[in-house]
């Protein structure tokens, strides 16, 4: 996943109206996550799928600095664009070389944000689209994997991505998961994430 600024930001379809409409919030390092959900939004506005908002807020930090975000976002936001009771709050993480990796996990059980993580990047995710991945994959390894089937992959998912592959990628990545919501490499729970978005969609078109 690509670094940024901290505190950049990203808003993938602001709802019409906070006070009854749910959003889904996204916490993450890159852009690369942020591109990602970005065109997932459009993916299924462009086939007529009415779709939960998301936000995504890109920080590019460790970790344990995330989650702190998150939770006071959540908990300390106030007016126009803050956190609403009825939200969810996610936290995208990758497990890398971060040293605070446990302590984000440990916090985020504490303060009930959810997690997805995944094992080495989030790139990984992405490859899933593809096909399976078993093979043990550093964080540059699951980068040029990406870009076998995407030369021009440079940190951004860009209009040629797969994204009606999805729920296979999904079907994939619990596959990697051996228990609980973390496992070895390589894995990634990003379709926990993927799962509330679905449901929350089922709920829109309601």
């Amino acid at each position: 996943m690509a670094r940024s600024k901290p505190g950049s930001r990203s808003i993938a379809r602001r709802p019409s109206s906070r006070s009854s409409r749910s959003c889904i919030w996204v916490f993450c390092e890159g852009f690369t996550e942020r591109t990602y959900f970005e065109a997932l939004a459009r993916f299924f506005r462009d086939n007529g799928i009415k779709a939960t908002p998301i936000e995504c807020r890109v920080l590019g930090r460790d970790p344990l600095s995330i989650v702190q975000t998150a939770v006071e976002a959540r908990d300390n936001g106030v007016g126009r664009g803050s956190i609403m009771p009825h939200d969810h709050v996610w936290c995208l993480v990758d497990r890398d070389e971060h040293h605070t990796f446990e302590d984000a996990l440990r916090y985020a059980g504490r303060k009930e944000i959810d997690i997805a993580v995944s094992t080495p990047c989030f790139e990984l995710w992405l490859l899933l689209h593809f096909g399976d991945q078993r093979a043990y994959l550093t964080a540059k390894q699951a980068e040029r994997a990406v870009r076998r089937h995407l030369p021009r992959y440079a940190k951004k998912v860009e209009p040629d991505f797969p994204l009606d592959a999805h729920p296979a990628a999904a079907d994939r990545a619990r596959s990697t998961l051996s228990t609980g919501a973390f496992g070895g490499n390589p894995s990634t729970s990003v379709w926990r994430l993927l799962d509330v978005i679905t449901e929350t969609r089922r709920q829109a078109r309601r």
